[in-house]
């Protein structure tokens, strides 16, 4: 694709999906894999636009500025620490597997990805990103957690997930009647890890 349809092709989005008309549109500073655009309205506003060819690792492209920026302002012995404990499409339990199958009952067998499409999970692993950048040397800790939720709270939970949205009344009340047959004594039990990556400079004495 040439730059000139490159800018047709961000003005039309912008316009479409963010209903901002741009008075000026032109060539960013090149990104790793994306394709960069500085968006400017007629009351001056501007906004820097990046497009990601169809197969880039959105993960890696989010990273690699983030690890830079850290890397650039951090003090010599820094620590980065990232954390997680995964979620409910990737907790292994019996009522968390009934409840994946009941949602993929509406997209399908993969996982949403905003209101169309589909999730096509992380590519590159923050592992890699941090070996590849500044914080190269990575000590890994996980921690067992158990948690008790009730169904309404997970029907809450998955309002704020792509995983089933949008989310309607049907859909939310045979989860809730799906949970509430897993649940014991109205509580749904699960053990989860919480995981924290600890990244410093190699030679770092923090």
């Amino acid at each position: 694709m040439s730059a000139e349809s490159d800018v047709t092709v961000a003005a039309g989005i912008l316009a479409l999906l963010y209903r901002i008309t741009p008075a000026a549109l032109s060539e960013g500073p090149a990104g790793t894999a994306t394709r960069n655009h500085v968006a400017e309205d007629r009351t001056g506003r501007r906004w820097f636009v990046k497009a990601c060819p169809r197969g880039t690792d959105v993960e890696a492209e989010r990273q690699a500025p983030a690890l830079g920026e850290a890397a650039r302002v951090a003090a010599p012995n820094a620590v980065v620490a990232i954390t997680g404990d995964g979620s409910l499409w990737t907790h292994e339990t019996d009522w968390t597997a009934a409840l994946r199958g009941l949602i993929q009952t509406c997209p399908g067998k993969d996982r949403r990805a905003g209101t169309r499409g589909a999730h096509a999970g992380r590519g590159r692993s923050y592992e890699e990103g941090l070996a590849d950048s500044a914080f190269s040397d990575v000590a890994e800790h996980r921690f067992p957690v158990a948690r008790a939720r009730r169904p309404e709270n997970v029907i809450g939970y998955l309002r704020t997930t792509s995983f089933a949205h949008p989310v309607h009344h049907e859909f939310e009340d045979e989860a809730l009647r799906l949970l509430q047959g897993h649940a014991r004594g109205g509580v749904l039990k699960e053990d989860a890890e919480f995981t924290v990556l600890l990244a410093r400079r190699p030679g770092g004495d923090a």
